[in-house]
């Protein structure tokens, strides 16, 4: 009996202790659900508001809140094997060090090479995989997240929020783009103290500076000549610990390197977020950048990399939304996530379109829908129309601000996450005017060329295969050789061939006579014999006058433009040498050729030369399918190529999409006007 007293009495007063130490929320319902949502874990976050509960501590009280009240939802993605990257990382951090301080910068293009070869040794020499669909566990920051690492973020946030140049950025800012305590979805770590200690010298000679943006490019400057992206780590993608990511200056993707300057930047108190584009307004992705906010309250979009202009968007791409990334929840966010293949709107973000872009609003008619409806503007994104803002209907109206120009939409309501489109497509141009895309009943003819847009990288790399030549001989070491074609100009992507009399060779080679500069132009070479009439293709022993690998030869030789190699100049780099898949480097000033030996001499009847493509020209005797839009899209059928392009007849005034029967996963919509195919 003495004993249940004894049991009783403890539990009232862990009772009492507990309600003694609940915290009074007042009328702040984020801030009792966030503790509520915390189960075991609201002590520690009760903890941070009684450290800062002081009247001297006002703002860092407020500060906490904020950071608690709007913590529900993010998380870290745990992946039970990120020990086993350690030694890949060590390995990458002292790459980057050593090459900063024996090279200051130069030759960083073969470096980036060089630093690609070691990641991928030391991930085969470790058994490490890291490609997408690696598995990991959601970890809640509500739930998990500990005093300490809180009250350390905010007092080293409060210490950068002091820097001169600050002066003048209100709270809100301050909580929303220097107080958030992570990147991305990756596991919490103590880094801000570290960073911001190791680094503050590097400020010394701006305690006057009023303005951020000098201070911003100068850090942001700092290590990013070594930072590059590599997909062999894509598996991590948004997930490396922030002081790896800081220390390995290797990135997985647009998002990483975004997060890489916004952990340095904040650290030391630069006021900035990530800026997203959801979708290009004419191309089949987005793109992630960094923002940095300025005295006037404006946003600077920063080039990647070392540029310390305003980022500008390639001529080649669109913009049809930009949103800036934020910590708390917005009222109006407009931006469309995509969860569990459903559509739901994204709090976390705000429209700055206009920062980047020509814009204007539009007002969209939505018939017999209900105030308040979910409405959206769509883009199509390769594969299908995609939502990339949010309104809501109001008098079966909607309005949709900052739209970008020149960019056709399709508006759109979301109902239970799903998408159902609403009316024709448009074209707002450049001037703001918009134009319905409806097909008529006049038909006419139409010459098509490619399904998807010309690539200007694409394109710019042709001219290095400019001057090539081809050789054959029946002497190893080329000592009388005979020229058989001298590819004086290519004007396309097209695999282009050359017919040969009366040349019997047992070696053949491809000679590039001037490599100063990366040349990547080659997607390979076919080497062609007859028999009976009929084209053979030769194989051989693949030779080049500097030894290559396995991977450098097969995309040379295997009849597929898609792989493609990549020729260096070394230019005296000390660097050891290496050999990295298509990467190949030749030394300085030498004449570089690949080339086979049949190992006896053979009848050569023609020979071809594949520039490097994306295989989205329109290829003699493949078949392709023309779709025009009208409530969904409706074949023209299918038709097989007798040369380099394709005619259908189609409807006037239509949108329409042409896919390769076959093959190949990128399409692109487009109009077509006085014999051209405009692209959308």
């Amino acid at each position: 009996m003495k004993n249940i007293k004894t049991l009783v009495c403890s539990i009232v007063i862990v009772v009492l202790f507990s309600a003694c130490r609940r915290i009074d929320t007042g009328n702040d319902q984020k801030l009792t659900h966030a503790l509520q949502l915390a189960g075991n874990n609201r002590s520690e976050l009760e903890d941070v508001l009684k450290h800062y509960s002081g009247t001297e501590d006002s703002l860092k009280y407020k500060a906490a809140v904020f950071l608690i009240k709007y913590m529900p939802g993010k998380f870290a993605a745990m992946f039970p094997e990120y020990d086993n990257y350690k030694p890949v990382f060590d390995t990458l951090e002292k790459l980057n060090n050593d090459y900063e301080k024996a090279y200051q910068n130069d030759h960083i293009e073969f470096y980036k090479l060089y630093k690609r070869t070691a990641l991928n040794y030391m991930m085969a020499k470790h058994h490490i995989k890291a490609t997408a669909g690696l598995d990991f566990k959601v970890k809640e920051d509500i739930k998990t997240i500990t005093a300490d690492f809180l009250i350390e973020d905010i007092d080293y946030a409060f210490k950068a929020w002091q820097m001169p140049w600050n002066k003048n950025l209100s709270f809100n800012d301050f909580c929303e783009y220097l107080l958030p305590y992570r990147y991305g979805n990756e596991e919490l770590q103590f880094w801000r103290k570290s960073f911001y200690e190791n680094n503050i010298h590097l400020l010394d000679s701006f305690k006057n500076e009023k303005d951020p943006v000098k201070v911003c490019m100068y850090l942001k400057g700092m290590h990013d000549v070594t930072r590059s992206e590599m997909a062999e780590l894509g598996g991590l993608t948004n997930a490396i610990k922030p002081l790896d990511l800081i220390r390995i200056n290797t990135t997985t993707s647009c998002k990483d390197e975004t997060g890489v300057v916004l952990l340095r930047l904040r650290a030391l108190g630069v006021p900035l977020s990530r800026l997203t584009f959801p979708y290009w307004g004419n191309w089949g992705s987005g793109h992630d950048i960094n923002g940095l906010l300025m005295l006037d309250g404006k946003w600077m979009p920063l080039e990647t990399g070392t540029g310390t202009n305003k980022f500008s968007p390639p001529a080649q791409f669109k913009t049809s939304k930009m949103f800036i990334e934020t910590y708390s929840d917005q009222i109006n966010s407009g931006f469309i996530s995509n969860v569990n293949s459903l559509y739901v709107v994204n709090p976390n973000y705000i429209d700055i379109t206009q920062c980047i872009t020509k814009v204007t609003d539009l007002t969209i008619p939505f018939k017999n829908l209900q105030n308040g409806s979910r409405s959206c503007l769509c883009t199509f994104n390769n594969s299908d129309w995609i939502p990339v803002a949010a309104s809501t209907v109001q008098n079966n109206r909607s309005v949709f601000k900052q739209v970008g120009k020149g960019v056709i939409y399709m508006a759109g309501t979301i109902a239970s996450g799903e998408l159902t489109l609403n009316g024709d497509p448009f074209l707002v141009d450049s001037n703001g005017v918009i134009s319905q895309i409806s097909p008529s009943a006049k038909y006419k003819a139409i010459t098509l060329f490619r399904k998807y847009p010309p690539s200007d990288l694409l394109n710019k790399l042709l001219p290095t295969l400019r001057g090539c030549y081809f050789q054959g001989s029946n002497d190893s070491l080329f000592t009388n050789a005979l020229t058989l074609w001298k590819i004086d100009t290519l004007t396309s992507l097209h695999t282009v061939e050359k017919t040969l009399e009366n040349a019997k060779f047992q070696y053949i080679r491809l000679v590039f006579p001037d490599i100063s500069r990366m040349s990547e132009g080659l997607g390979g070479i076919q080497i062609y014999s007859s028999v009976k009439t009929e084209k053979k293709l030769l194989t051989g022993k693949p030779i080049s006058s500097v030894r290559a690998s396995k991977t450098f030869y097969n995309h040379v030789f295997d009849n597929n433009p898609l792989t493609f190699i990549k020729i260096i100049n070394q230019k005296s780099v000390d660097f050891k040498q290496f050999y990295d898949g298509e990467n190949l480097t030749v030394p300085d000033k030498q004449l570089f050729w690949i080339g086979l030996n049949f190992g006896e001499q053979k009848d050569i009847t023609s020979l071809e030369i594949s520039p490097r493509t994306d295989d989205n020209d329109v290829n003699n005797t493949e078949s392709y399918e023309l779709f025009y839009w009208k409530n969904d899209w409706v074949s023209l059928g299918q038709k097989r190529a007798t040369a380099n392009q394709i005619e259908f007849n189609v409807p006037e005034n239509a949108l329409y999409l042409l896919k390769n029967v076959n093959k190949g996963r990128e399409i692109r919509i487009f109009k077509y006007e006085n014999g051209h195919q405009l692209w959308y």
